[in-house]
């Protein structure tokens, strides 16, 4: 079941303040055998592609999730754009561990995304990637970072390259049709509560 929840009902939300906020971070324990497992409710923010994707694996780990956003799934750039799969870090990538955790999230991903690529209907596909830079010391360090990462990582001088570049840096990704995606990875799972 999809709910909507108009921007009334946000104002409501929001006049209960530290009530709703506290919700979120409220863990619920339930006992199956030896084993726990936790009933989170989590908010989301965005439906696009990453925001729905986000719901979904949400969704999958039997948590309620509620996505707030100021468009709905049709009204997003998601709905008629393509993306490419890249592990780039946040504001979180000075901090300690950090990047061994891209590293794990990366490697999740890359598992995921390769068993997708086995259906045409999820609209996922294996891409050869060139990123073009005027020298090698153009080459940022999240650009090395994904040595690490991705698969047949490449960095090289390349004289056949157009206009003024020189270098490339080359590797194997993802590219998503977000709309075919959005739609094949939620079936079945439509339980989200859309706050606009």
């Amino acid at each position: 079941m999809t709910h909507l929840i108009d921007s009334t009902d946000m104002r409501t939300r929001k006049e209960e303040g530290i009530a709703a906020e506290s919700s979120l971070s409220q863990t619920k324990y339930k006992s199956t055998g030896t084993t726990m497992h936790t009933e989170r409710e989590v908010a989301v923010i965005g439906c696009g592609v990453i925001g729905l994707t986000t719901a979904i694996l949400l969704l999958r780990n039997k948590c309620k999730v509620n996505i707030y956003t100021r468009d709905l799934p049709h009204q997003t750039a998601s709905s008629v754009a393509c993306a490419t799969w890249l592990p780039f870090g946040t504001s979180d990538k000075y901090e300690t561990g950090y990047l061994d955790l891209l590293k794990q999230w990366s490697r999740e991903s890359i598992s995921e995304f390769s068993k997708l690529t086995k259906f045409d209907s999820y609209g996922v596909r294996w891409i050869r990637d060139h990123e073009l830079f005027h020298q090698q010391s153009d080459v940022t360090d999240d650009i090395w970072q994904l040595s690490e990462i991705l698969p047949n990582f490449e960095a090289q001088t390349d004289k056949t390259l157009p206009d003024s570049f020189t270098y490339r840096v080359s590797f194997d990704t993802f590219v998503i049709e977000t709309l075919t995606f959005r739609v094949k990875s939620s079936c079945g799972l439509s339980n989200f509560t859309y706050c606009i």
